[in-house]
């Protein structure tokens, strides 16, 4: 014969296993779906729209790339998609602390940060293509 337990207790029970498994489990979650990809892929080969020639790069223990090419096209054209690839996340993340989002990924301060840098009225730039576009048609050369 089963113990049948309350309602509540069961609740509570659930509760008690769930939160915790879910505490331990996103952290995991969020390297694999959201850090991961945002990474630059360190090995297997990338086909690069552009290139003449096959391009080489090495990295160090460091992390260091080291680019070999057979023509300045490719090697100035493979150091532009490296560093990219390498800037992407602290580019992100500077539109981010721009903008006043930051806190979404950030340290425990950043909520403070965020409020500060949206009450300084600082954008991230947007709209400033078109005055400068503006801009520019009005001046006369």
């Amino acid at each position: 014969m089963a113990i049948r337990l309350p309602r509540t207790t069961r609740r509570w029970i659930y509760a008690v296993a769930i939160v915790p498994a879910a505490l331990l489990l996103a952290p995991l979650f969020a390297y694999l779906f959201v850090v991961r990809p945002a990474l630059p892929k360190r090995s297997g080969q990338i086909q690069l729209p552009g290139l003449i020639a096959p391009v080489h790069v090495a990295r160090d223990a460091s992390g260091i790339p080291h680019i070999q090419a057979q023509n300045s096209h490719d090697l100035f054209l493979a150091q532009g998609f490296v560093t990219a690839q390498d800037r992407l996340w602290s580019m992100e993340a500077g539109r981010r602390a721009a903008r006043g989002v930051s806190a979404h990924f950030s340290a425990p301060c950043a909520p403070f940060r965020d409020v500060l840098q949206s009450a300084s009225k600082i954008s991230g730039g947007e709209g400033m293509v078109e005055h400068t576009k503006a801009e520019m048609a009005a001046k006369r050369w």
